[in-house]
């Protein structure tokens, strides 16, 4: 029948043709297009505090408050130098906003049972434009003040990149120095210790 009828044949290859061009321009592209997905990430930073002790004293709480959740699917956790993460999944039948709501009451009931010195946890509904797409880990036989000075050049090289959104450096430490003050001998030479505190 194609052979028979040649101009039919070309004229409806030519309207599939035209039809996948006007579908082509009129479909909106997105390269991260946006889906609900029923997940959420938690995110707690303590400073200077060891894996093993974001361990039990920041996951440990949260843990003992996610299970009395009933949405819950999956929880992930993980301790690093100095913050704390936590990956949550729900239910995939779950109302996603109250689940969230939900989460964030039980984490909210968590942080009372944090040290003093933990910042507050950042609860964030998982959104496919705000992952990231490389994660690199830095270490060597160098002390944790080097490794962070290299993460940090590597930071300010990856930003120079055209089309980087944003560079993040997680587990570094910040050097603190300890001046201990011998008011007695500032005196013998005549230095006020407000000079010292200036």
């Amino acid at each position: 029948m194609a052979i028979d009828q040649p101009i039919l044949v070309l004229l409806m290859g030519l309207f599939i043709f035209i039809l996948g061009i006007a579908a082509y321009i009129t479909l909106p592209l997105e390269a991260v297009p946006e889906i609900e997905v029923p997940y959420a990430m938690v995110v707690t930073s303590y400073r200077g505090a060891a894996p093993a002790e974001i361990e039990s004293e920041i996951i440990k709480p949260i843990e003992e408050k996610l299970i009395e959740l009933k949405d819950l699917e999956i929880v992930r956790t993980f301790a690093l130098q100095g913050m704390a993460f936590c990956w949550v999944q729900f239910l995939p039948d779950s109302d996603t906003e109250r689940s969230i709501d939900d989460l964030r009451k039980k984490i909210s009931e968590a942080e009372k049972e944090f040290p003093d010195e933990a910042e507050a946890p950042v609860v964030r509904e998982l959104d496919f434009s705000e992952l990231p797409i490389l994660i690199l880990n830095l270490f060597g036989d160098f002390d944790t003040f080097e490794l962070t000075r290299y993460a940090e050049r590597l930071e300010d090289e990856l930003e120079r990149i055209p089309g980087i959104n944003d560079v993040n450096i997680f587990g570094s430490i910040e050097r603190e120095i300890k001046v201990l003050v011998d008011p007695d001998n500032l005196e013998a030479i005549g230095i006020p210790v407000t000079h010292i505190l200036g």
